[in-house]
């Protein structure tokens, strides 16, 4: 909601002093966004990425260039300037996402869970980077990580069931919310948890044993008692043997404790219920309509988009055809050039392609006969039957005349057979 990508159920909210429902294009200019996935182009260099978003922004390319050296060494990516995204790893995309971010200045940031699915040095790396960067500006985090809220959050808000539950600073939450030291006994097998249990809260009161797993108990200690903390752990380490503790260990207070009870109060207050499928997909129908209405009435310009949309398409094809333009002249010249050689070929060998004409005689078979059957009294067919046979005639071809009302296929016949007596065939 905050970005513009979707429009607020209800109220409002300004952004460097911008109201997001009425002034979304003046909040994005000085607003800067790393999503969860890394969204990057493959046919940009990182470079280019932080290029093409600072003029977004509106810098120039003074400015552009001292921004893009100034992020590209607080990041140590100066040496991959010219790569390719698909030649970074995880960590390095990771940081060019981030970078993005800061693009043109930005003095407003939201990280969506920057350090999602990078190995822990990178996400190191990454912690190091926000904070070297912050200064002057306000960011916005989201994470499931505790560790990494409490390092880098000067105010956190901890969410259940979409609403802010409660907010402060790491120590605020901590001591408002009474979140205790942890103390984690390993027991020997066959050792009395009750024992163990009894002897920690004689000496601790408002102790409590929260988890039982195996041979590992963990107890949780309230802070307001820490006084007391080295009567206890004298009292476990003279009694080890008595109560079968093999070892055991303290943690101070954190997030995750936190988060943890955060999450018990809010399911305390909710009763333990969820909402009926029926109302939540009524709530679903009312957001799908409240965006399709926002959608209207955001709308710009149809032809300045589609205009727009070709001029982006436009510069990303001529970008690429001049990274690969080995294979686009391949990909030209090649059916060009094959087409060439084949005119000139048929060029210089027309005879071998051309078949000679040739005339038909009946004079070049032996003792041709040429067979005439019409109906008789039509003049034109006797006709066209006298010129046929003087024709036939002047080649030496024999006549001979089907009777009228013969059928021709009898007299075929009957010609064959008369042939294979002559020749001794058989019928």
């Amino acid at each position: 909601m905050l970005t513009g990508l979707l429009p607020p159920m209800s109220g409002t909210a300004y952004i460097n002093g911008y109201d997001i429902r009425t002034d979304i294009a003046s909040v994005r200019s000085s607003l800067g966004l790393c999503q969860q996935h890394d969204v990057l182009m493959n046919q940009l260099t990182v470079g280019e990425h932080l290029y093409f978003y600072s003029r977004l922004k509106g810098l120039g390319n003074e400015e552009i260039e001292q921004d893009t050296l100034s992020l590209l060494d607080s990041a140590g990516l100066e040496e991959k300037r010219d790569a390719m995204p698909s030649s970074l790893s995880g960590g390095m995309k990771r940081k060019l996402c981030i970078l993005i971010s800061f693009c043109g200045f930005s003095k407003i940031l939201i990280l969506d869970e920057p350090t999602a699915a990078v190995d822990p040095g990178s996400r190191r790396a990454i912690w190091e980077l926000i904070l070297n960067k912050r200064g002057g500006r306000t960011i916005l985090i989201t994470t499931h990580f505790m560790d990494e809220a409490d390092y880098l959050g000067d105010r956190i808000a901890v969410l259940a069931d979409g609403e802010v539950q409660c907010c402060g600073s790491s120590l605020f939450l901590k001591k408002k919310l009474e979140v205790g030291y942890e103390l984690v006994i390993e027991k020997e097998k066959g050792a009395s948890t009750s024992k163990i249990t009894s002897f920690i809260q004689r000496v601790i009161k408002g102790a409590f044993l929260q988890q039982d797993v195996g041979v590992d108990l963990i107890y949780v200690l309230p802070s307001h008692t820490s006084a007391n903390f080295s009567t206890l752990f004298h009292g476990l380490e003279n009694n080890r043997r008595g109560l079968g503790i093999v070892g055991l260990g303290a943690t101070g207070p954190n997030l995750q404790q936190v988060f943890i009870r955060v999450g018990e109060i809010a399911d305390e207050r909710k009763g333990g219920t969820e909402k009926r499928d029926e109302e939540l997909a009524m709530d679903a129908i009312e957001k799908l309509a409240t965006f399709n209405e926002y959608l209207k009435g955001t709308r710009t310009i149809c032809c300045y988009n589609l205009l727009q949309q070709l001029w982006s398409q436009l510069v990303k094809n001529c970008m690429y055809i001049w990274r690969n333009w080995i294979l686009m002249a391949l990909v030209i010249l090649f059916p060009a050039v094959y087409m060439l050689l084949q005119m000139l070929l048929l060029q210089a060998q027309p005879g071998s392609y051309a078949s000679p004409s040739r005339t038909f005689a009946l004079a070049e078979y032996k003792e041709p006969i040429t067979t005439v059957a019409y109906i008789s009294p039509a003049a034109t067919a006797s006709e066209v039957a006298e010129a046929f046979m003087d024709f036939s005639r002047e080649d030496g071809s024999a006549i001979k005349e089907i009777p009228d009302g013969t059928s021709a296929d009898k007299f075929f016949t009957d010609k064959a057979r008369s042939l294979t007596k002559q020749t001794g065939g058989m019928q």
